[in-house]
């Protein structure tokens, strides 16, 4: 019914560092107090993102976790996510499931490359951009 891919979206890679990301990303040693709250919104948006690209894992996992009757502990429920990655992937051969995992990968790749291309300028440019046209002035 559907054309398979053989495509390795190395998704569980991409689990494991976000499950990470999502528990201990926090942008810090900020100095400048006008610029607080704009590493807070940088943060909170990583840790959105590697939340979102986990979500499908840890929804899946734990639907087959507790449909086998496997989420007795906090434990078990861990590994439900793993359980999770293992049938995201074995679906990834078909055609609807890669072109998912394509927009979830898509958004990944540009929310980052969004962050590090906008950051960087507002916080290390906009000072320059300020002192030059004071100084004109």
């Amino acid at each position: 019914m559907f054309r398979e891919s053989s495509r390795d979206f190395k998704y569980e890679a991409l689990v494991r560092e976000m499950e990470y990301l999502s528990m201990t990303f926090a942008v810090e040693g900020v100095r400048a107090p006008c610029l607080i709250p704009a590493a807070e919104a940088f943060s909170a948006n990583v840790v959105r993102t590697a939340a979102f690209a986990v979500m499908p894992a840890q929804i899946s996992g734990f639907l087959l976790a507790e449909a086998e009757g496997d989420t007795k502990t906090e434990e078990d429920v861990l590994d439900s996510v793993t359980l999770g990655i293992t049938y995201i992937e074995t679906l990834s051969v078909s055609r609807p499931m890669e072109a998912s995992l394509d927009a979830l990968l898509s958004t990944v790749v540009l929310e980052s490359w969004t962050a590090l291309s906008v950051l960087p300028p507002i916080c290390g440019l906009l000072p320059l951009t300020l002192l030059r046209y004071y100084a004109k002035g």
